[in-house]
């Protein structure tokens, strides 16, 4: 199967009578949808910062511990720790907008 032809049954599965399922949702959503576009973009950027962290912690041994460089281990550390703040922050956020975007939230 080429590209093109599973980029068109992607298509094919996601579109139903001639719209697809994202903007049928959104359409049902009307003055929800601020909070549901803010809900997907708090929950995308708190993947990438938890992405993050097992790559800090990876240079955090290969090259501070290795180098038994402290400086450079307590900076790392605290990048880590930036990161998964930012990432509960955003992940009440994606929450907080879940519910507003679901028409049941405070």
């Amino acid at each position: 199967m080429t590209l093109l032809e599973l980029e068109n049954t992607i298509v094919a599965y996601a579109t139903i009578g001639g719209t697809s399922n994202v903007e049928k949702n959104f359409s049902y959503m009307k003055e929800y949808k601020k909070y549901a576009w803010l809900a997907l973009i708090c929950i995308g950027v708190e993947v990438v910062l938890e992405i993050m962290v097992p790559k800090l912690m990876a240079d955090l041994i290969d090259i501070g511990v290795t180098n038994s460089d402290v400086p450079y281990i307590i900076n790392k550390g605290i990048q880590m720790a930036v990161c998964a703040v930012a990432a509960l922050i955003l992940g009440v956020g994606s929450a907080r907008f879940s519910a507003l975007a679901s028409g049941t939230g405070c």
